[in-house]
């Protein structure tokens, strides 16, 4: 993997995609949307030159973290944050389907000599009866649920997936649905805008890594060989070793409440 070092956009692997922009601040008391296109998917890591190991990562929970300039030269309409916005939708389908069978257990018996019909509860009737009905059921629901809300000074944007699975695809659209409003509120004419930066959260515990893959051997041989969760070491170790190419905080990635910013970009206008 070629990281990208870019103070721009810095983001893990292929794990999520964000791209951020607002329109034009000219002066005070001027107004922009902020839009963020954001996309999750599963992302295959590792299996290059420098690396023995190789693996496949997705994210459970996420959250959309804005960071305002710090010289507060610009705010935010606190009445156009999208709370619980209108995210996109699918479509889950339940087909239900019940069989009944029914089989001859009576027979009857004529005889000869008393010309009256005896039941015989031993035979079986040669014919069946089977009936089938398949009903389907459904119903609309949201791929991602996003709720937005106000956080030790910053806005953010939870996002967990309908089926508590792993996050994928956008859960809003970027174009229709803004995260909110910025206002110019520079002081000074001459003066330029600080940055407007979204960040893309998640806590280790939520963060999938499955179907590990390691050749012995090479850079990984001494954590291959310690006893139990070797192979998620490695593929943490990998995880560290990303972060800081893309120029991301290093945590510790070993403990399961740490959080992780694995995506980073200046919003442009």
């Amino acid at each position: 993997m070629i990281p990208s070092r870019s103070n721009r956009h810095r983001m893990l692997g292929e794990l999520v995609s964000l791209d951020v922009w607002h329109g034009q601040l000219k002066e005070a008391g001027d107004t922009a949307a902020l839009h963020a296109d954001l996309f999750f998917r599963e992302a295959r890591m590792g299996g290059e030159a420098d690396s023995n190991v190789r693996f496949r990562m997705s994210v459970r929970k996420a959250s959309l973290v804005l960071r305002l300039p710090e010289d507060n030269t610009i705010g935010v309409d606190r009445e156009t944050v999208a709370r619980d916005s209108e995210p996109v939708s699918g479509t889950v389908t339940r087909t239900i389907v019940r069989e009944r069978k029914a089989r001859g257990a009576a027979v009857l018996d004529f005889t000869t000599a008393a010309l009256r019909p005896k039941i015989n509860l031993g035979a079986e009737a040669s014919g069946s009866v089977q009936d089938k009905t398949s009903v389907e059921l459904q119903r609309a629901v949201s791929l991602i649920v996003s709720t937005g809300h106000f956080n030790q000074g910053s806005y953010q944007w939870d996002l967990e997936a309908f089926n508590r699975g792993p996050l994928h695809g956008r859960p809003w659209d970027a174009v229709k649905n803004p995260r909110l409003t910025l206002i110019d509120q520079r002081k000074n004419k001459r003066s330029s805008t600080g940055a407007v930066v979204l960040e893309v959260h998640c806590v280790r515990e939520d963060l999938i890594i499955s179907d590990i893959h390691i050749e012995t051997g090479g850079e990984w041989k001494d954590i291959f060989s310690l006893k139990g969760g070797a192979k998620t070491a490695a593929a943490e170790a990998l995880i560290r070793k990303r972060l800081g190419e893309e120029l991301l905080p290093v945590t510790s990635i070993d403990n399961d409440f740490a959080t992780l910013i694995v995506a980073s970009v200046l919003a442009e206008s």
